[in-house]
């Protein structure tokens, strides 16, 4: 046993850095999204700010997120120290190459892949581990999420974590000793801190406590609760010392001591819930007004939609059937902690798509839910086992393992082809990328399809000096911070649609999200404007450049 434990974690830490070295690979390929420069700036803010000279510390965290407090501090701190690696002026905040921010995620990537295998390895060994691990490792729009400044991966690694541990923690109660018990209490501290950390990188992450409660109570049904307990009051203390945000200073506008404290806490739930609406294109329709308009179907579409076809037939086929199977009440499972283990993947699997089928705002597809993904895999890893072990007789190993390498190379299409557009992959189940557009998917959301490479062609289009707008504008810095060396050696300028008139701008950059190329200034400049440079992959346009007529543009629709 020992001698497999270690070799389960050597099987883990080799698919994890597989997986960071492909991302690290091509970390500079997609293009800048739409949120990290906000990402990314706020994280440098983060590190400047707080390891400056001078300052109480009370004037620091009022500097820091007086006007940006509505995400958990965790993924923006590690967005800063990762971008202070290769930095040159690191406490310079004028300037964030967000590019330089990417390093955490794909950090974070590694080790989600390192959990990911070495749990699904836990619950039914060898042939569960590695499929699980390259199963997550193959899908095309979580690796390309790792690509990005953003909070997604960072947040999927911990949710995970906080999942693995707290399945350590009460484990030992799936065995009915009184040692067990014992040994319980300091680790559910422990898997409390996990907790803290998880809730600290992303809102999604206060699912986790509900689908953890549910799983335990199924399976060790009293004895979980004052584990849980003791777990979450753990996980609370954790997220109120880390984040000095909701310590009880005195800041202007709010309460003195623990009310302000009360009164922030407050503000950042109502923020988190109230957000922009954001248009989505979906069926072929906008959806642009209330957040409960997107169909309830929206996230099971795009979660079947978006894994690779074998892998989704091996989940649902085989490994969502054994991982329902284990849960069943034999003493065996109960003994080894495989009947707890499942209970714990479905459940943080299950509830969220549960949850985000309820009448609340949907968009960005995969995005909203990436955190599930890992999970999937693990229950991918489950069915493939069973497939090994129904193969192994009647083939015998060396032609089952090669037939599991086969299949393995047939679903890493998606990532060698849709490169770099992976958060534009669609499986066959809708005829992939074309058929998405056909059937009224968004073709892309997020401004990664304005890739380095696109921006090189628009440097050597426009002239030197030259201004664009970017269509559609939904963060006016993501138009800022937009061009590349190549645009800032030819002095090329972007600027936000609405400031294209003021700015006499001749081009515009437009990159494909549906759900706003219907308003009018899209719509205008697709109708009026002369198409000079194109990016598309499977004959699908991803991103564009127009030459502009000398007309004004028309009225920008509020949002």
């Amino acid at each position: 046993m020992s001698i497999l434990r270690h070799q389960s974690f050597a099987a883990a830490g080799l698919v994890g850095f597989v997986g960071f070295l492909l991302v690290i690979a091509t970390l500079g390929e997609p293009g800048l999204t739409i949120d990290e420069p906000i990402n990314a700036h706020h994280g440098k803010l983060i590190v400047s700010t707080l390891t400056a000279p001078g300052g109480t510390l009370a004037e620091r965290v009022w500097f820091i997120w007086k006007s940006a407090h509505d995400h958990p501090p965790l993924t923006r701190l590690a967005l800063g120290l990762a971008n202070g690696l290769t930095d040159p002026s690191p406490r310079d905040t004028r300037f964030v190459d967000p590019f330089q921010s990417r390093w955490a995620s794909a950090l974070m990537y590694g080790l989600l892949l390192f959990l990911v295998t070495r749990f699904a390895w836990s619950l039914r060994g060898p042939a569960a581990g590695w499929s699980a691990g390259i199963a997550t490792l193959l899908m095309p729009r979580l690796f390309g999420q790792a690509h990005f400044a953003s909070p997604e991966v960072i947040s999927a690694a911990f949710y995970l974590a906080a999942l693995v541990s707290i399945g350590w923690a009460i484990g030992p109660l799936a065995v009915e000793e009184q040692a067990g018990t014992k040994r319980c209490w300091w680790r559910c501290v422990l898997a409390g801190g996990v907790l803290g950390l998880a809730l600290l990188t992303k809102l999604t992450c206060i699912l986790l406590p509900a689908s953890v409660g549910i799983a335990a109570l199924a399976v060790l049904r009293w004895r979980a609760l004052l584990p849980l307990v003791i777990w979450g009051a753990t996980g609370l203390l954790v997220v109120f010392v880390a984040w000095p945000w909701l310590w009880p200073f005195n800041f202007p506008g709010y309460p003195s001591g623990l009310a302000g404290s009360l009164a922030r806490v407050v503000e950042f739930l109502r923020v988190a819930f109230d957000r922009a609406t954001v248009y989505v294109w979906y069926g072929g329709r906008q959806f642009p007004h209330p957040k409960s308009a997107v169909p309830w179907h929206f996230v099971w579409t795009y979660f079947l939609v978006t894994v690779p076809i074998g892998l989704q037939l091996l989940g649902l086929g085989l490994g969502l059937p054994r991982a329902i199977r284990m849960m069943g009440r034999t003493p065996a499972a109960s003994a080894n902690g495989e009947r707890l283990g499942a209970a714990l993947v479905l459940s943080a699997w299950l509830l969220p798509l549960l949850v985000f089928t309820l009448p609340i705002e949907r968009y960005d597809g995969e995005r909203l839910f990436l955190f599930i993904f890992p999970l999937w895999g693990i229950i991918i890893g489950l069915g493939a086992a069973d497939l090994v072990a129904w193969l192994r007789p009647r083939l015998g190993l060396k032609w089952a393992a090669s037939l599991m390498v086969l299949l393995a190379l047939s679903q890493a299409y998606g990532i060698v082809h849709d490169r770099p557009y992976w958060l534009s992959y669609y499986n066959l189940a809708v005829g992939g990328l074309r058929g998405a557009e056909r059937l009224g998917l968004e073709t892309t959301y997020w401004g990664d399809s304005l890739t380095p490479a696109f921006l090189n062609k628009v440097a050597a289009t426009m002239p030197e000096e030259a201004c664009a707008i970017l269509v559609p504008t939904l963060h006016d810095g993501h138009a800022v911070a937009l061009p590349n060396h190549a645009m800032r050696q030819s002095k090329q300028n972007v600027v936000p649609a609405h400031l294209g008139a003021a700015n006499g701008c001749g081009w515009a950059i437009l990159f494909r999200r549906d759900g706003y190329l219907i308003d009018p200034i899209p719509h205008w400049v697709m109708e009026h404007g002369t198409l000079e440079a194109e990016s598309s992959l499977d004959g699908v346009w991803l991103s564009r450049l127009y030459r502009l007529p000398p007309e004004p543009l028309p009225g920008r629709r509020a949002p």
